[in-house]
């Protein structure tokens, strides 16, 4: 009897051995799901980097980690449109409702305030300028600084480069040549500072159509061209990966000024918890991934603002080259002083200008 005992005790230990173990090798099997929520356009830019970054994490990963690319808050007007995903991305990001997620950087300085840093105008000169900083020690510390927060942020990006300004008619030579127009900014830390500073009438950058009271637009750019043809603004920002497309679209736009003031910046972030989840190979997957869409994403954004000459001139639009950098620098000079009254901030600044110079040796030898 006691041996009978023994042997049936034998066999339900194996069987649960057995369970235990199929049950720890199916966990160990199920893939990662990491879903990237797309939180504002231009979504041709940024729809391209998700599946990017799909591709590489799947195929590094070995199918460790499945990555869904989710779009549907691009699509619509009303409050499903990115606008209002865009304002509350970051706290979908820290509830878990996403797992990753890619916004403007300006909105990560409440995790480091030296962000701030990087809304400063004419702080970058180049498109190599801007890769040498975010892909090098100085993005590498940034992105350290932020990580003490409560989200994972991966890498730095464009979100269409830097800052082109269309008009009906108005061209931008020298800083006096802001004064008195109502002019709508990209969104930023600095934006309204800069604007009133210029001499110029602060209207809000508003996709939601809030700005005005007949807003009808079926499309970011024609965000642009209904406040135009209700004279709602004289100036706005776009950025030059935008300018292709509101080009073809637009039947306002005779000028182009090209002020090359401002870069505007996009972050890749990630839930930490779900950052935290991964096994070190798969975080070092995710990471290294990230850096490489980042890199496509800009390459991307740069082939685009290439084309900007060639179809200006076949669109018989005027560019103009802003010719008083040193005026408008001037003219902010106390909003640079502002931001820069911390050491941190200073320094960072400092370390930024000089990546430039290095740069530029590297470059002539």
């Amino acid at each position: 009897m006691k041996s009978k005992l023994i042997i049936v005790g034998a066999i339900l230990g194996f069987l649960s051995i057995s369970t235990y173990a199929k049950a720890t090798e199916e966990k160990k099997e199920k893939p990662f799901q990491l879903r990237w929520v797309m939180a504002h356009k231009p979504e041709k830019f940024f729809v391209s980097t998700g599946n990017y970054f799909k591709k590489l994490v799947e195929k590094e990963s070995k199918g460790q980690i499945n990555v869904q690319i989710i779009t549907k808050p691009l699509r619509g007007l009303d409050k499903d449109r990115i606008p209002h995903l865009r304002k509350d991305a970051l706290e979908k990001i820290k509830n878990n409702e996403y797992e990753m997620t890619q916004i403007y950087s300006y909105a990560l300085r409440q995790y480091a305030s030296e962000m701030l840093v990087l809304d400063l105008p004419y702080l970058f000169d180049s498109n190599e300028h801007v890769a040498s900083v975010l892909e090098g020690p100085i993005g590498k510390s940034l992105l350290k600084k932020i990580n003490k927060g409560p989200i994972r942020a991966l890498g730095f990006t464009y979100s269409g480069g830097f800052l082109v300004i269309p008009s009906r008619q108005k061209e931008l030579h020298k800083v006096s040549d802001f004064k008195g127009l109502k002019y709508s900014p990209w969104p930023g830390s600095l934006s309204k500072k800069i604007t009133e500073a210029l001499g110029a009438t602060y209207v809000e950058y508003n996709f939601s159509g809030n700005t005005s009271p007949s807003f009808k637009a079926t499309s970011d750019f024609k965000f642009l061209d209904d406040l135009f043809k209700e004279q709602s603004v004289d100036i706005g920002d776009l950025s030059c990966g935008d300018v292709v497309e509101y080009i073809s679209e637009s039947d306002q736009i005779k000028v182009l000024n090209n002020l090359g003031y401002r870069v505007i910046l996009t972050s890749l972030v990630m839930n930490k918890e779900f950052y935290n989840s991964l096994p070190q190979h798969l975080k070092d997957v995710v990471s290294k991934s990230a850096v490489e869409a980042a890199r496509f994403e800009r390459e991307m954004i740069i082939s685009e603002c290439d084309k900007i000459e060639g179809l200006a001139k076949s669109s018989s639009i005027n560019l103009v080259s802003f010719q008083d950098v040193v005026g408008f620098k001037k003219t902010i000079s106390n909003i640079q002083q502002e931001v820069l009254n911390s050491e941190s901030r200073k320094e960072l600044y400092g370390k930024i200008k000089q990546a430039r110079k290095t740069l530029t040796r590297k470059t002539s030898n």
